[in-house]
Formats: C-alpha cells, sequence, structure tokens
C-alpha cells in the first residue's frame, strides 16, 4: 500500500512537465454607449462602439527548466515511503517480539503444569503405600496426613498454573485473532540457526531517517533555483 501511494505521489509529480492549457472568456451588455453624432467634413468618425463586448482567450504554460527540482522531489517521495515501510517493519518485528514472549511463557506454565502432574502422580501412588502401610501398623498416622498435605500442595499448584496458562493463551489470542483452546498442547518451536548478526530493523529505519534528512536538504537548494517556463495567449475579443 505504502509503495503504491509512493507511486501515485511521483505520477502527480511528473505530471508537472505537462502544459497547462487554461480556457478564460467575459462577455457584458452595455446599455449604452458613447458616441460622436456629428460629421466633419473630410474626416470619417470611427463607428459607434458596439453594445456586445466579450473577448476570449486561451493561455498555455510549458515547464522547460526546473532546476532538477522534479527530480529532488521524486527521490523525496521515494524516501519519505521507505521510511514509512521501515516504521511498518519496526512494529511488526515488535509485535511478533511480543507474541513469542507470550507464546513463551504460556509454554512454561504449560511445562509446570506437565511437571506437576507427574508429581501429583508420585504422590498419589505414595498416598496408597502409605495408607497400607499405616493399616498394616508399619507408619504412624502423622506420615499419612504429611503425604495427604503435600498432595494438597501440588493440586492447589495445579490450579495456579493452570490459570496462568489459560491467561497466557487469552493474551496469545487476542494478539493474533486467532481461537485457542485452554487445554492445547504448545511445542517448543524450532529456532533457526542465524548466521552473523541480526540486524535488527530499527537500524534500516534509522538509515532510512538519515537518507531522507539528506534528500530533504538537497530538496530545499532545488527550491530556490529560478524555473524557465513558456508561455503563450491565443484570443479573440471585440471591441
Amino acid at each position: 500500500f505504502l509503495s503504491e501511494a509512493a507511486d501515485n505521489k511521483i505520477s502527480l509529480i511528473n505530471k508537472q512537465w505537462i502544459p497547462q492549457i487554461t480556457a478564460n472568456g467575459q462577455a457584458s451588455y452595455q446599455s449604452d454607449v458613447t458616441s460622436l453624432n456629428i460629421k466633419i467634413p473630410g474626416l470619417d468618425l470611427p463607428a459607434p462602439l458596439s453594445k456586445d463586448q466579450y473577448k476570449y482567450y486561451l493561455e498555455a504554460n510549458q515547464l522547460v527548466f526546473d532546476g532538477l527540482l522534479t527530480s529532488a522531489q521524486k527521490k523525496s517521495a521515494k524516501a519519505n515511503a521507505q521510511v514509512e515501510i521501515q516504521k511498518t517493519e519496526v512494529e511488526l518485528y515488535k509485535l511478533k517480539e511480543r507474541v513469542m514472549q507470550i507464546y513463551f511463557a504460556a509454554l512454561l506454565f504449560k511445562e509446570q503444569l506437565v511437571l506437576t502432574d507427574l508429581i501429583l502422580k508420585d504422590l498419589n501412588e505414595l498416598d496408597n503405600k502409605t495408607e497400607a502401610s499405616y493399616k498394616a501398623g508399619v507408619v504412624l498416622e502423622n506420615q499419612v496426613l504429611q503425604v495427604k498435605a503435600e498432595i494438597i500442595t501440588a493440586e492447589q499448584r495445579k490450579e495456579e498454573l493452570r490459570s496462568e496458562a489459560q491467561k497466557w493463551i487469552s493474551q496469545l489470542c487476542i494478539l493474533t485473532g486467532i481461537p485457542i483452546s485452554p487445554d492445547i498442547q504448545l511445542e517448543m518451536p524450532q529456532m533457526p540457526l542465524m548466521a552473523g548478526s541480526v540486524k535488527r530493523p530499527e537500524f534500516a529505519l534509522f538509515d532510512s531517517q538519515q537518507a531522507l534528512s539528506s534528500v530533504a536538504f538537497s530538496l530545499n537548494k532545488k527550491q530556490a533555483i529560478p524555473k524557465i517556463l513558456l508561455f503563450g495567449q491565443l484570443g479573440y475579443a471585440n471591441p
């Protein structure tokens, strides 16, 4: 969209070289006109002026030399478009960063949920063994109660983790616009191998802004250069 807007602006700039032709006209009717109602021997007096008076004419203007202003204006349009494109890239990069941060937060709580389920499974098995040992008189009741307290703590922790995971998944839905089930199984994404350093879009934005400043300076200089135009007029009038 931004590139298309820049192309449209450049197209308008190029139209400055198209000859500008305007048509003008004016007509009037005089209720009375000045006349000489006398005769002078040997002298032909002009005929009375017509009560109808009109004039029609065409004007044409053609730009011949603009001091390279058009070229500077087109460069400015392209530079402005490039700055806007880079601004969009920066915002998209920030959005992607935020999505990844939220995704990994949700993934972290999901992984902790899996770990807590494993702990609960072990605690429940231990609880069954401890109950049997207690009935057999091998362990004290206090040991049974201690295992049950650990199970309660683990279950509370599981609910907290589930709530946190759902909160981050909800934020992920809002940012991406994609409906995601709270029970979805998240996977660790494969991170691509980076060759060399990654250039962030902020650097490209800075470069494009520097280029725009240089183009703007050149444009201001071109605007001070005198322009040459051809002008012509053709018309007909009465009187």
